[in-house]
């Protein structure tokens, strides 16, 4: 997503970037588990449904007072919204109808995460706890409250077991979604952990700092190696970043000085090969698939990037 509100996609071999759509200022976005349709989550409390093939938005509607955070359910049925009234919302993807309303949080919600089989929701607010929400009931499974900050972002692991979480205090903690019993905790990073992402097969967690720092964390283990990334000659980048399906690369938005990012790498996680582009303004970024890049930008607008940066 990118800062002005666009939503874009990539594909291979597309030499500009295409406008998938747009909303108000600050896109957010999560895609469809089958790559047909894509969640659009804005700055004014509005989200929206596009079609990735046609181009075309399919409905749009307010979900929160400001700030919509979207995820998508991995059976694809229902889409997750959460924003700055401390609610998440369960929306029909079919016919946008309200399916139900979460609260426990007392402070706004910045990330959202489903468990692999659906079952389970969990999200991080401000108020410094993380809650894990049984989907079909409403009710609340377990909170987690070790963060001396914001709980975001946050992941679910493969395995369901666990539930990886990175605060604004630079903690990255692992804990049990059934429990909230903290089982494990990464140290290493200083400052606040921006990005956070967890590889397909679950063998790898990645976490970027806000000072540009990103870790690779092999999972249950102490081991771990940066990924050095190229300098940005700014003082304080950060990375946002999403680990391709395939679990073989990563796509990072890195931001100067606190600002809306201006650059866009992919890199293979193994080393070595990596594409670089100038794209200002990124505010987020999603694999469709191993072949389709998508962002947002604080324009609102959701734009499609050539996978390889060749012509980023």
């Amino acid at each position: 997503g990118l800062t002005d509100g666009r939503v874009m996609t990539a594909a291979v071999g597309i030499a500009e970037p295409e406008i998938l759509g747009r909303g108000s200022a600050y896109a957010l976005i999560d895609v469809h588990p089958d790559g047909s349709r894509v969640a659009g989550g804005f700055e004014n409390g509005y989200v929206a449904l596009f079609d990735a093939n046609t181009r075309r938005e399919i409905r749009r509607w307010k979900a929160h007072y400001r700030l919509a955070v979207p995820a998508c359910s991995p059976d694809g049925t229902l889409l997750a919204t959460a924003g700055s009234d401390s609610l998440v919302r369960l929306w029909n993807v079919e016919d946008g109808r309200l399916v139900s309303t979460l609260r426990g949080h007392r402070h706004r919600i910045f990330a959202l995460a489903f468990s692999r089989d659906g079952r389970r929701l969990v999200s991080g607010s401000r108020d410094h706890t993380a809650i894990v929400w049984d989907v079909e009931t409403g009710r609340t499974v377990s909170s987690f409250a070790e963060h001396r900050g914001t709980a975001s972002p946050l992941v679910v692991h493969p395995s369901g077991t666990r539930v990886i979480s990175a605060g604004s205090e630079g903690r990255v903690m692992v804990w049990d979604p059934l429990t909230g019993a903290r089982v494990a905790e990464y140290h290493g990073h200083q400052a606040d952990v921006s990005a956070l992402d967890v590889a397909p097969e679950g063998d790898l967690v990645a976490t970027g700092e806000w000072d540009g720092t990103i870790r690779l964390w092999a999972f249950g283990t102490d081991d771990v190696r940066v990924l050095a990334l190229p300098p940005t000659g700014d003082t304080f980048p950060f990375a946002r970043f999403d680990i391709d399906p395939s679990g073989q690369r990563i796509a990072v938005v890195v931001a100067p000085n606190y600002a809306p990012g201006r650059k866009i790498m992919i890199r293979d996680i193994a080393g070595g090969n990596m594409k670089v582009g100038d794209r200002p303004g990124l505010m987020s970024v999603a694999f469709m698939d191993s072949s389709a890049l998508l962002a947002g930008n604080e324009e609102g607008k959701i734009i499609q990037l050539d996978n390889q940066l060749d012509s980023v």
